[in-house]
């Protein structure tokens, strides 16, 4: 989950670590590396007028890019922290995760 406390450092420094160094090395060797996002990644949108919601999550654009780089190969997003921000935010986090070279599933055309 990149929301919240995250997501307040990688807007701060977008350079900021995401992983301990060991984790990144045990990520980066991997045959596969692969993440549950409990967030959306995108600069857009508004929390959902869900009754009894009480947190959402999104993070930056810039968060796509550093999970690729400490080696993420895909990111299933069938959660309930998708859709915090509406399906604008979850188109942006198709396309941001798409241009980082990271896959998706569990969600997409059709949900």
């Amino acid at each position: 989950m990149l929301g919240r406390g995250v997501a307040e450092q990688l807007r701060d420094d977008p350079r900021a670590p995401l992983l301990h160094p060991v984790l990144v090395e045990a990520a980066q060797s991997a045959d596969l590396f692969m993440v549950n996002l409990e967030c959306c990644v995108s600069a857009r949108g508004a929390p959902v007028g869900e009754q009894g919601k009480r947190f959402f999550f999104a993070a930056l654009p810039v968060a796509a890019e550093r999970l690729a780089e400490i080696g993420v190969a895909c990111a299933t997003l069938a959660n309930n922290h998708v859709l915090d921000f509406g399906r604008d935010a979850l188109d942006d986090t198709l396309r941001h995760l798409a241009a980082a070279g990271i896959a998706t599933a569990c969600t997409g055309e059709g949900w």
